[in-house]
């Protein structure tokens, strides 16, 4: 795909030519960046023979995904029933919604949904499961579900061979289920042993007589890590699209792989070495993920060292310090809550800002 073809999926809500045009704080993304970004993963998965589906909680937006979809994903990720809402009205037509639906709410929404685009759910519990079939033979549908598995990150799923064994049976048994395998979500560094412990739970099922289409597994970190790959169908990844501080900390990116800071005003110079911006939690979040502050300027490495609500305190490094009504460029610590805290971002090209482009699922939460 050609930049200018990537160029062509946004539509532009107001254009603007550099940096000093926009009102901050915005996030600002380098769309070159981003493409390059995308080709290089999945011409990774490609080359692997993986089935790769990304996934668009990191970056909400609808022309991003379809730009995934063009380069060759199999189809998307989501982890709410309200971004899932949002791409299926957008046409997008398979859908993995990594997440239990829970609610009769919900279950309306789902069904409505299902009857949109082509689904597959996950589940790790038997009320979710009850729940599912419930509304499924109701509405006379059938919904595509996979196990959740606990390999290690201790988040949603069952690690417990017997557990996941009896839920599957419980699937399978389900008038208007279909199981179709395992989902997990691993934790960073443990690839083999994950490989080790998901081919266990597929020789558990089959040996049941109970066949695994599908092995889900993801993460950004250890992207382009092949091994620990063994038996795995599908790959999801969300924060490759932008990466962030944290990416680049763990050594996962180099800063050339960065395609998104925050750009915030100096509204405030206390002192020589303390600068106050207009970028605060509700700008770059509080998350830290181990990390010193709150988000890193990379040219100067100044770091954002203290967060309120409405301000970001900043400690400089070397000289000259910016002078209030000077913008900073701020690579924060982790991109996907920062997109889902604004209406807007901006793409640039270059130096050339190319113009705001909405947060489709912006805080579609639920």
């Amino acid at each position: 795909m050609t930049f200018e073809e990537a160029q062509s999926y946004f539509s532009f809500k107001e254009a603007a030519t550099c940096l000093e045009e926009l009102d901050t704080p915005i996030p600002v993304i380098d769309l070159e960046m981003v493409l390059q970004n995308l080709t290089n993963v999945q011409r990774h998965f490609d080359n692997l023979g993986i089935a790769f589906r990304p996934h668009v909680k990191t970056h909400k937006m609808i022309p991003f995904a379809k730009i995934q979809l063009h380069l060759g994903a199999c189809g998307i990720t989501v982890q709410k029933l309200g971004e899932a809402e949002i791409m299926a009205e957008a046409g997008i037509g398979d859908i993995l919604i990594a997440y239990n639906i829970i609610g009769q709410r919900k279950l309306t929404r789902l069904i409505n949904l299902a009857r949109q685009t082509k689904l597959t759910l996950v589940a790790d519990n038997e009320f979710c499961i009850s729940q599912l079939n419930t509304v499924a033979a109701s509405k006379n549908i059938n919904l595509d579900l996979l196990i959740e598995c606990d390999t290690g990150f201790k988040r949603n799923g069952l690690a417990n061979p017997e557990q996941v064994l009896q839920l599957a049976q419980t699937i399978v048994s389900s008038s208007n289920l279909r199981f179709k395998g395992l989902m997990t979500y691993p934790p960073s560094g443990e690839r083999k042993e994950v490989s080790a412990l998901l081919s266990n739970l597929r020789m558990v099922l089959e040996g049941n007589g109970i066949p695994v289409q599908t092995i889900s597994s993801g993460g950004t970190r250890d992207l382009f890590l092949e091994e620990g790959l063994e038996g795995i169908t599908e790959y999801r990844a969300g924060t490759y699209i932008f990466n962030d501080r944290i990416i680049l900390e763990k050594g996962s990116c180099q800063l050339r792989n960065c395609a998104a800071r925050v750009l915030a005003t100096v509204v405030s110079k206390p002192t020589e070495d303390r600068i106050i911006l207009d970028a605060g939690s509700k700008a770059l979040t509080s998350d830290l993920n181990g990390l010193i502050g709150y988000g890193i300027d990379p040219g100067s490495q100044a770091k954002v060292r203290k967060l309120s609500e409405e301000h970001g305190q900043m400690e400089v490094m070397g000289e000259p310090s910016p002078n209030v009504g000077d913008l900073v460029e701020i690579l924060p610590n982790h991109i996907c809550p920062v997109i889902n805290l604004y209406d807007y971002i901006a793409l640039k090209s270059g130096n050339k800002i190319l113009g705001l482009v909405k947060v489709d699922a912006r805080g579609r939460v639920s």
